[in-house]
């Protein structure tokens, strides 16, 4: 930064000298309106001037800096802004006078203004200033004073910490100097005397030459402010005022200065700022630090200050203490129920003034108060409170009775005001803005509680500093009022106690044994308790529960059992008991047995006073039952209390049989019997059931109303003729069942009923097997007979019909050792065939009751014979439906040869793979499923039928003849590029049949095989000869060709398999049948052919079947091979289309690679090198000839292009590019003669000195289409025209065979000298 002096240079017309950037104010002062009346320096200043020691200048800062050069003899200057004659300066009006004195003789005068030298420097900036003048040097010091003249016998030196006092010139540079005195970090602000001497050394600084000024704050103030209210610090100190001001404060627990950090700026929340800029006004001493609401206020802070900082470091001027009031963070308060409650603040400058409240929340809700967040702790808790007493730290808010929405604990916070708008109990909640720390509300939630009368009883509550100490509960009668001395609930018993007292959580009362049962006795709570009285906080209401006894019940077997109670406090786990007859109610109670009814059960409806035993269907129907009852029980003795007497009414239980053909009446025995009684016979199902089954016996009734006289226990149910005999018939009775009401309303099992007689059920036989024939029944004898008789006849005609079986007795009577069985005999034929037009009639005591009961039908079971073949398909499933009656899963068919006789020793059984053959009867037992056969041999075949066949000779009856339609298995094969036509032989080949071709590593018919595919090949392949028929259905033939397609892509192998599928529309799944292997021949495509200018190109193929008619064609373009649009390669030298020779395609060499002006375009000319060529092969039998369809692969000719031209100059680098395709490091040029021909074993070449030749590629492209060569400097040679050869990889001279083009070598040309890369011509060219 340029010093005072150079500015005075630049800028002469300045208002005042400016120090340099590191002090304040500035160095010259100007008394405005004030004239210096004594004398002038005797100095002549301009010639031009009308008074010695004056000089017309622009203004009152040239004035100064006018002064300033002539320092020392200059101290002061007078500025005359208007001269008259009446002020005594008259024609001075904008003259400079300078003075020699200190202000002398100052004088109000409104027509000047006058100033002295007045550096001024502030507290923690670096005091800097310059002097300018006519004898200073570089040992000229300067020193600031006190006193009332420089050098006085009362002066002496000012000290500030960080200045040295007095200084000499820190640097010289006629006519100025520049004093660096320092930074003030501590130190006394103000005015001073500024005094000059010679050096360092000097006595005494005699001269003064100005005034010093030191600026800022004051230090040893002490400044204090309170939480929630707006903290403004005022620094009283000397000349702060600045422009603009930057001064700034922070408020530290910690040092000012170097110790200074972020962590120690003390943070009192709430919009308090620290560090803080000073308000930018006149005096700029006032610093607004807002309002802070939480602080540490139980230490004293250091307030620093810096004039400009830039870092906290910079805070280095101590200004004095601060204090903030109001209380501390991080107290914790807490109170307990029914207990006086005080809390003592802990922090600085409590006043009686200030007051306190609770809240309800987290730190944080005092400065967002509202009246549904003061905490509501009831009547007798008073606040906002007051300090009653000094040092007003103690506040009593009274007794808190319940906690606030019943939630004690911590969630409360103290709020504070420092100066409450209202008197408390008066509240302005925005006053209490300052959280004075957790409050913690101790004691029990209020809730409601009970036990039970015979049940332990304890009471375990929820809430907030049990563990402090001994707390108690007292229960009280009903209306009661905690805190009073009253009556306690009415509960006794060996074990209870009332009071409880407990250290936790949990009160033990005891057992109460008796008392009178009630919903409204009062819970009391209180902390360390010594008396009734001190139980005042009311927790809740208690109930004590229990039963009222009855005078008796009674239950009626069958009907629901049903006891109601009365009393309180009734539970789910309450239960009652039945007890014998015999026994009481404790330990020694023995349960009652009664079915399906409960005779221990629990309580089950909402109120808990009724109590469902279900249903007394069984036990013993009597007198002198008890019940006992319980709380919640867990063993018989538990249950103590005798509720009173029951009896049960209704029948008892006893078995009772009848046979078929005689009266039964049933008597039935029990207790309390009623004309109302009724009961029903069941064949299923249990009494009660919704929907059982009723008897069902011709002649018997199966329900029956008890007869009308007493004792009611007589049931006619009438004479059984027919029906299921059995043991377990049961009787089911109803104390009073509705006409028509359901059988479940019959849920009293009474007893069994026996029914004997025979099983009436159908009897059947089959052909060729023993006919036997087994009753089932009850009661069964040897007096009984069977007789088949015709279906158009009765059981019990006087005349049967009786029917003819050969080789079965009819009638018949029962086996010798057993009464049950019936053996017939074997029938072998039937007149009317099998089937069940036929009646088995039975006879208790055989014709003298004309077997008048019937059994049911009889059947001969067998098969019937088909005169129409049946048909199957191959690949479909195949199944053979044989008609009959009562066919069996044992059931089997053979399917054998047509010439076999069904019977015979050893069956030539038919094999078709995927089938079963013989195949076991399924469905209806009249269908047969041999599966899906996937081959054989198609044709006709004979079926043979066996009952349950072990040996061929079981398959005795013929039933069908089977065709079995499919191909008849072969090997095929096509060709790439040839039409694929494949003939097949086979029965019943449909138009709709199609051939897949897939990978001999997948079977046909498998759901996602390995699917061959070859482009323009059909696959699946359909047929080539059959046509759909006009109407739905399938057009039949026993041969088919199937059309392949041709296909032209693809990969030719061996390990191919054809698959067969009729009418394959369910996808791959329907080719199921193997025709056989197929093989695809052609050749493998996807070859890249590279051949080389120069140099024979020879194609060799791979592939399956490959022969002597093969061709290949080289084409260019995009189109498909074999596309009448694609245009054949025309490469000189080249030979396309070929014909194969020894497996191979020898093209022949080309040594022309296009020219160059047609290749090297975007789309380069058939004729061109290049990268731009595929292969086209056929298989050359194709009708029309080759077709060149198939793809063999990509071919490139590699070399440079033709007809080029390349031109050097002697003196000159021979360098050049050439064009073409896949260029290479190893391709050479040779340089020839004209006369002679590339390729040439002895050529002629061109000799140049200094050029190689020939030349070597110095540079390839990336891609390889372009080279750099470069032949070196000529200084040499015969200017002429020559010829350009080019060889890939050449060893000889006859390599070269690629002619390039021309190569021209030039002379330097006239008036131009050889330059690296070209003559430099003094006339351009």
């Amino acid at each position: 930064m340029p010093t005072i002096a150079a500015m005075f240079g630049l800028f002469r017309l300045l208002q005042v000298w400016t120090l340099l950037s590191t002090a304040a104010g500035t160095d010259c002062t100007t008394e405005t309106s004030v004239c210096y009346e004594g004398s002038d320096l005797a100095i002549t200043l301009d010639v031009n001037s009308v008074r010695q020691g004056c000089q017309e200048v622009g203004n009152a800062a040239a004035c100064c800096s006018l002064c300033a050069t002539y320092w020392p003899q200059c101290i002061s200057w007078q500025y005359i802004i208007e001269g008259t004659a009446e002020n005594g300066y008259n024609g001075m009006s904008f003259y400079c006078c300078l003075k020699s004195t200190f202000r002398p003789s100052p004088l109000s005068a409104a027509y000047c203004s006058s100033g002295y030298f007045n550096p001024q420097c502030t507290l923690t900036s670096a005091c800097s200033f310059d002097i300018t003048g006519t004898s200073l040097t570089d040992a000229s010091t300067v020193a600031v004073e006190t006193g009332s003249a420089c050098g006085d016998a009362g002066y002496s030196l000012e000290t500030w910490a960080g200045i040295s006092n007095p200084e000499n010139a820190t640097s010289y540079a006629d006519p100025t100097a520049t004093f660096d005195l320092g930074t003030a970090s501590g130190g006394n602000v103000g005015d001073y005397l500024l005094c000059h001497g010679s050096s360092i050394d000097a006595d005494d600084f005699l001269d003064q030459v100005g005034t010093f000024t030191m600026k800022g704050p004051s230090s040893g103030q002490a400044f204090d402010c309170t939480l929630g209210v707006d903290c403004i610090l005022t620094l009283a100190g000397f000349s702060q005022s600045a422009s603009p001001a930057n001064y700034q404060v922070v408020i530290t627990s910690g040092s000012c200065g170097s110790g200074l950090t972020a962590a120690s700026a003390a943070s009192f929340s709430g919009s308090f700022e620290n560090p803080r800029i000073v308000w930018d006004n006149n005096d700029d001493n006032y610093y607004e630090m807002k309002t802070g609401t939480e602080a540490d206020t139980t230490i004293t802070y250091s307030v620093c200050w810096a004039a400009n900082p830039a870092s906290l470091d910079e805070y280095i001027f101590l200004v004095g203490t601060f204090t903030m009031n109001g209380p501390t963070t991080g107290m914790s308060h807490a109170c307990t129920l029914g207990q006086t409650c005080v809390i003592t603040l802990t922090g600085a400058g409590f006043t009686q003034t200030q007051a306190v409240l609770a809240a309800v929340g987290a730190n944080g809700v005092c400065a967002l108060l509202v009246d549904e967040l003061v905490a509501a702790f009831g009547a007798s808790f008073i606040h906002p409170t007051v300090a009653q007493a000094s040092p007003y730290t103690d506040y009593s808010f009274g007794t808190a009775l319940s906690a606030h929405n019943n939630l004690p604990g911590d969630g409360y916070r103290v709020c504070w005001s420092s100066s409450p708008s209202s008197t408390p109990p008066l509240k302005t909640n925005a006053d209490y803005a300052i959280d004075a720390g957790l409050f913690t509300l101790h004691g029990p939630v209020q809730s409601n509680h009970e036990c039970v009368l015979t049940l332990p009883c304890e009471i375990t509550l929820t809430g907030s500093g049990f563990s402090l100490g001994s707390h108690g509960l007292l229960l009280l009668e009903e209306g009661a009022s905690c805190g009073t001395t009253t009556t306690v609930a009415d509960a006794t018993g060996s074990s209870w106690t009332n009071p409880a007292n407990a250290s936790v959580d949990t009160f033990s009362f005891g057992t109460s044994t008796q008392g009178v049962a009630s919903s409204s006795y009062i819970i009391c709570w209180a902390f360390q308790p010594s008396n009734h009285s001190d139980y005042n906080v009311y927790v809740g209401t208690f109930q004590l529960g229990g039963p009222n006894v009855l005078s008796g019940s009674s239950c009626v077997k069958g009907e629901n059992c049903i006891i109601t109670l009365t009393g309180i406090g009734f539970a789910n786990t309450n239960k009652i008991l039945v007890i014998d007859t015999s026994s009481s109610c404790g330990a020694s109670a023995v349960a009652a047995t009664f079915s399906p009814m409960t005779v221990e059960t629990l309580v089950q409806d909402g109120t808990f006073t009724e109590y469902q035993f279900g249903q007394p269907n069984t036990g013993t129907a009597q007198s002198g039952y008890t019940l006992c009852w319980s709380a919640s029980p867990s063993s018989t003795a538990d249950f103590t209390l005798t509720l009173g007497q029951m009896s049960v009414t209704g029948p008892n239980e006893q078995n009772v049989a009848c046979t078929f053909g005689l009266s039964c009446v049933l008597q039935l025995v029990g207790f309390q019997l009623e004309s109302t009684n009724k009961m029903i016979v069941l064949s299923a199902g249990e009494c009660g059931d919704n929907a059982p089954t009723l008897s069902s016996v011709t002649g018997m009734l199966n329900a029956i109303t008890v007869t009308s006289q007493s004792p009611y226990d007589s049931y006619d149910l009438g004479t059984p003729l027919a029906g299921q005999p059995r043991t377990d018939y049961k009787l089911c009775w109803s104390s009073a069942a509705a006409d028509g009401a359901g059988a479940s309303f019959y849920r009293v099992p009474t007893g069994l009923l026996t029914l004997n007689g025979p099983v009436q059920v159908s009897q059947l036989c089959t052909m060729s097997l023993d006919c036997v024939i087994t009753l089932t029944g009850v009661g069964l004898q040897s007096s009984n007979q069977l007789l088949l008789i015709d279906a158009d006849g009765s059981c019990g005609d006087a005349t049967p019909l009786t029917a003819t079986f050969d080789g079965l007795t009819n009638p018949s009577s029962p086996s010798s050792g057993d009464v049950a069985v019936y053996n017939l005999g074997i029938a072998r034929t039937t007149s009317d065939g099998p089937g069940s037009g036929y009646k088995v009639c039975w006879g208790h005591n055989g014709g003298v009751d004309y077997w008048n009961i019937e059994l049911g039908t009889f059947q001969i079971d067998g098969p019937d014979a088909q005169g129409t073949p049946v048909t199957c398909t191959m690949g479909l499933s195949c199944s053979i439906q044989v008609t009959g009656v009562n066919l069996a899963a044992t059931n089997q068919i053979a399917v054998t040869a047509l010439s076999d006789t069904c019977g015979q020793a050893t069956l030539n059984l038919a094999v078709f793979p995927g089938a079963t053959n013989p195949a076991t009867a399924s469905g209806s037992f009249d269908t047969f499923e041999l599966g899906i056969p996937t081959g054989g041999v198609p044709g006709d075949y004979k079926v043979c039928w066996g009952y349950s066949p072990a040996i061929h000779t079981d398959y005795h009856v013929p039933v069908v003849t089977l065709r079995m339609g499919g191909p008849v298995a072969r090997d095929s094969d096509c060709t790439l590029s040839e039409p694929c036509k494949i003939d097949v032989e086979g029965v019943r080949l449909a138009h709709t049949s199609k051939l897949l071709f897939i990978s001999q590593a997948s079977s046909c018919g498998d759901s996602s095989p390995t699917v061959i595919s070859w482009s323009g090949f059909n696959n699946p392949a359909s047929t080539d000869l059959l046509s759909p028929p006009a109407d739905p259905g399938y057009v039949y033939a026993n041969g088919d060709r199937y059309d392949g397609g041709i296909g032209f892509a693809g990969v030719p192998s061996t390990a191919y398999r054809v698959c067969w599928g009729f009418d394959p529309t369910g996808g791959y799944q329907d080719y199921k049948v193997t025709l056989g292997n197929f093989v695809m021949n052609g050749p493998f495509q996807g070859m890249s052919v590279a051949c080389i200018l120069g140099t024979s190109c020879v194609v060799e193929p791979t592939g399956v079947g490959l022969n002597d008619t093969n061709q290949l064609q080289v084409v260019a373009g995009s189109e498909l091979c074999g596309s009448a649009s694609i245009e054949a390669a025309t490469i000189q030298g080249l030979t396309s289309p070929i014909l194969v020779a020894d497996g191979k395609f020898t093209l022949g060499a080309a040594v022309v690679g296009g020219s160059y002006a047609e290749c090297r375009v975007p789309s380069p000319a058939a004729s061109c090198i290049g990268t731009h060529y595929r292969l086209c092969w056929s298989h050359g039998i194709h009708d029309g000839g080759a077709n060149y369809v198939v793809e063999l692969g990509t071919f490139s000719m590699s070399g440079p292009f033709g007809t080029y031209r390349v031109d050097c100059t002697m003196g000159s680098i021979c360098s050049f590019t050439l064009y073409g395709s896949n260029l290479a490091l190893t391709n050479r040029v040779m340089v020839l003669e004209e006369t002679s021909t590339c390729g040439d074993a002895a050529p002629v070449k061109a000799s140049f000195a200094g050029l190689l030749n020939p030349g070597l590629f110095s540079q390839i492209a990336v891609d390889g289409s372009s080279a750099t060569v470069r032949l070196g400097k000529s200084h040499a040679g015969r200017p002429g025209s020559f010829r350009l050869c080019w060889g890939f990889n050449p060893l000889v001279d006859s390599d070269y065979v690629v002619d390039v083009g021309m190569f021209y070598f030039h002379d330097v040309p006239e008036g131009c000298t050889p330059g690296a890369f070209g003559p430099t011509c003094s006339v351009p060219r």
